[in-house]
């Protein structure tokens, strides 16, 4: 079942990079288009608020090694593997730390799920 899962997000997780891609290729066609600034941020700080509930800082020995989201409700979270080293923890956007384990790793994409 894990395993399972760990595909599925890796399969998301390539999607999500294609669509960014995609949208990189745009923004170079359209410049125009994609301007920065405060109406930029106010069409995304819906999105962005909703989304940064599911960051997670990633602790080794007490330091940030690298960040993660969490992908369910059981508090899996998917990172880069090559960081991961030391004790490891979770901060949560709240500040809190949780104790995390390593559960599996995907290496030719360098994806831990935590």
């Amino acid at each position: 079942m894990r395993k399972r899962s760990i595909l599925s997000l890796i399969a998301l997780l390539m999607l999500a990079v294609t669509a960014v891609d995609t949208q990189a290729q745009t923004r170079n066609l359209m410049p125009r288009l994609f301007k920065s600034g405060q109406a930029t941020r106010d069409a995304f700080s819906d999105l962005v608020a909703q989304t940064q509930l599911s960051v997670v800082q990633i602790l080794g020995d007490g330091k940030v090694i690298a960040i993660g989201v969490v992908t369910d409700a059981d508090g899996y979270i998917l990172t880069k593997a090559s960081e991961m080293a030391g004790k490891l923890e979770c901060r949560l956007p709240g500040g809190a730390t949780h104790a995390a384990t390593i559960v599996g790793v995907q290496p030719s994409h360098d994806l831990a799920m935590l």
